[in-house]
């Protein structure tokens, strides 16, 4: 068995919410790591390589009550890595993994790490012909992206008539949507960002055309639109998921996966009875072991999308901050991976 360190180094939030004007302190510094006699059997210590940050992980990073859900934690909602010791008889050392879970990041300290003890149900293995920097480059939004093209392809809203819409297309999960459906699977996409400098970029990523949030979200109370999309991907939620759905075409499919713009969605039942609009709720969290492993072997293989790998920018703990605060103030776009120093 290999050598267990004694110290993790890590990115930590803390905050003492008691002090309603307390500042939020976030710095890199070292975690004692448990022994292997000090973790229950079933659990596997992760030599994190890589982790990457997504927009949950910047509201995290800032202690925001809803995503942080303990104090002080560690962020990173994603992380790869190789096993570096084992107490569960289904994963050996040296093994490459993911680490996948909804407590993962938020209830429990995430990748943000060095090396991690979790649970050996929170993994999963790493596709084949996927590096450990790009299965965290994919992360939670490129298995989201795929989750929600399954399912407009499974609810029949593939070479139709009208084109396909994605919203907050400059986003994780919007970008990796439009490169799956318009250059893995041949789909006519239309993308909706509040980001107009971001226009050149989704075209070359597959859109054939690009609408702006203003544009295209509709605030009148009607109850229906005219028919303009086959279906579609929200990732905002809000007005835009209210415009999309009473927009989509008959028996057209509408994957909500995100709530960036809003909670609410204030609408009639007429877009579901009388055209048959089917709303799917995406949560990548709630499938089960195989089902993640094979949607991830299709996300790594023929839904390769290949371009947005391609631009993966590489950090380090130290560059983190920055990162976060432009994700929260809408500054940033692409896909963004921290390499953990090895240990």
């Amino acid at each position: 068995m290999s050598q267990i360190p004694q110290v993790s180094v890590c990115f930590e939030v803390n905050t003492d919410r008691t002090e309603p004007d307390a500042v939020v302190q976030q710095r890199v510094h070292e975690l004692p790591v448990p022994g292997l006699n000090d973790v229950p059997d079933g659990h596997v210590l992760v030599a994190i390589s890589h982790s990457s940050i997504n927009y949950k992980d910047a509201l995290a990073a800032v202690a925001h009550p809803g995503v942080a859900r303990k104090l002080p934690l560690v962020p990173g909602i994603d992380a790869a890595g190789t096993i570096l010791a084992s107490k569960s008889s289904r994963w050996s050392e040296g093994t490459p993994v993911m680490i996948s879970d909804e407590a993962f990041g938020t209830t429990q300290d995430g990748g943000w790490r060095q090396v991690a003890w979790v649970p050996s149900e929170w993994l999963l293995p790493i596709p084949p012909g996927l590096t450990p920097a790009q299965a965290c480059g994919l992360g939670t939004a490129g298995i989201t992206a795929a989750w929600s093209v399954r399912a407009l392809l499974d609810h029949g809203s593939l070479n139709r008539e009208f084109p396909l819409l994605v919203t907050g297309a400059s986003g994780g999960v919007g970008s990796f949507a439009i490169e799956i459906l318009s250059k893995r699977l041949g789909q006519r996409v239309i993308a909706v960002t509040g980001k107009p400098s971001q226009e050149a970029r989704l075209l070359d990523l597959g859109a054939e055309s690009v609408l702006l949030r203003a544009d295209f979200e509709d605030t009148t109370t009607r109850s229906l639109l005219s028919m303009r999309w086959a279906g579609g991907i929200d990732t905002v939620g809000s007005t835009g998921l209210n415009t999309l759905i009473r927009s989509t075409a008959d028996a057209g499919c509408v994957a909500a996966c995100g709530m960036a713009g809003g909670t609410d969605l204030n609408l009639s039942v007429y877009p579901f009875i009388l055209r048959g609009v089917i709303l799917y709720g995406i949560d990548c969290t709630r499938y089960s072991p195989s089902e993640k492993t094979a949607m991830w072997q299709t996300l790594a293989s023929d839904w390769l999308p290949q371009q947005m790998l391609q631009e993966l920018e590489m950090i380090g703990l130290d560059e983190v901050p920055d990162r976060v605060f432009a994700l929260i103030e809408n500054r940033h776009s692409g896909r963004c991976v921290i390499e953990l120093p090895p240990i």
